[in-house]
């Protein structure tokens, strides 16, 4: 399965050599010429020969949140910070992997029966929490994982519930992988594939795409929250699991019509236009080079965001 190769390569932001050289080598077996600006962006770009059809460009972020390592307490723990939008609360007894090594680790806090009446009232912030790799010292820690070691969570990609899959980094190696097979179907016209960089640290690699590349039209892919769990209201959840894809505001509708279904033997998607997008949509802002150049944006919907996504037959 394509997706489970790709999710498994290692790319938190600022470290995106290993899901970088994956996809170069994906993207020329496609047929597509490849390069990498000063930032880190791939840029895949392929033919199709007609000059009248509007050159469009893809864009999905290749980087994955993640942690870096800032130091070690005398005891042998790991102390980190996040890269990206970590959310502290769900972190503790996660198992990660450490460096190029791939160092197994645990991410730990004072035990429930050591903690006091207010850390029980608290939730524990990173500065509270650790990373285990079972080193006897801080000085043996470091020369494991020295300071400014990626880490990666170790949640492979699995089959889950009715048709769908829980891993790491879904946001958006999904997106990546509706880019290789843009790639791999072709387009009558010119078509650029850009695998962003750093985009969960502030749209930096996006940012610079947008304003050394030309296009007529830009579509940004991505993953987005559901938000239909608990008792959120209809009005209130952005899309659906498994019941359709998302497209951002103001983008034009008819774009929807044109979709193309996962497969051949599978009908179209059906697309849902956001109500509450929130931030989800700002990769689209970072492509502004053209004030009249369309630049949709669409999504594949998710729970919990970096865990389930639907497992489409083609992944």
């Amino acid at each position: 399965m394509l997706l489970k190769e790709l999710t498994a390569a290692f790319g938190v932001s600022g470290c995106e050599q290993e899901i970088r050289t994956l996809l170069r080598r994906l993207c020329q077996e496609r047929g597509a010429t490849c390069s990498v600006d000063r930032i880190g962006n791939l840029v895949a770009q392929k033919s199709g020969g007609d000059t009248r059809a509007p050159h469009v460009l893809l864009a999905a972020h290749m980087d994955e949140v993640g942690l870096i390592v800032r130091g070690a307490h005398e005891e042998g723990y790991l102390r980190y910070a996040p890269v990206g939008g970590v959310d502290p609360r769900v972190l503790v007894s996660k198992t990660v992997l450490c460096g190029e090594k791939r160092i197994p680790g645990v991410i730990g806090a004072k035990a429930i029966h050591l903690q006091s009446a207010e850390d029980k009232r608290r939730v524990l912030g990173h500065n509270d929490l650790y990373i285990d790799i079972g080193a006897k010292s801080g000085e043996e820690a470091l020369k494991l994982c020295p300071a400014g070691t990626y880490v990666v969570f170790d949640s492979p990609l699995e089959p889950m519930g009715d048709n769908c899959v829980v891993s790491r980094a879904l946001d958006d190696r999904v997106g990546c992988l509706a880019l290789l097979h843009a790639l791999e179907h072709g387009y009558c016209g010119e078509l650029t594939c850009v695998f962003t960089s750093m985009e969960e640290v502030g749209l930096r690699g996006a940012r610079v795409a947008g304003q050394h590349l030309t296009y007529d039209l830009a579509v940004v892919l991505e993953g987005t929250t559901c938000n239909d769990l608990g008792d959120v209201p209809s009005e209130a959840q952005v899309c659906n699991l498994g019941k359709a894809r998302a497209c951002g505001p103001r983008c034009p509708m008819s774009w929807a019509r044109a979709w193309p279904s996962a497969s051949p033997t599978e009908p179209a998607s059906p697309i849902r236009a956001c109500a509450r997008p929130w931030k989800r949509w700002r990769g689209r802002r970072a492509f502004r080079r053209s004030p009249s150049a369309p630049r949709p944006g669409a999504t594949t919907p998710a729970r919990c965001r970096r865990r389930p996504a639907p497992n489409r037959p083609w992944c």
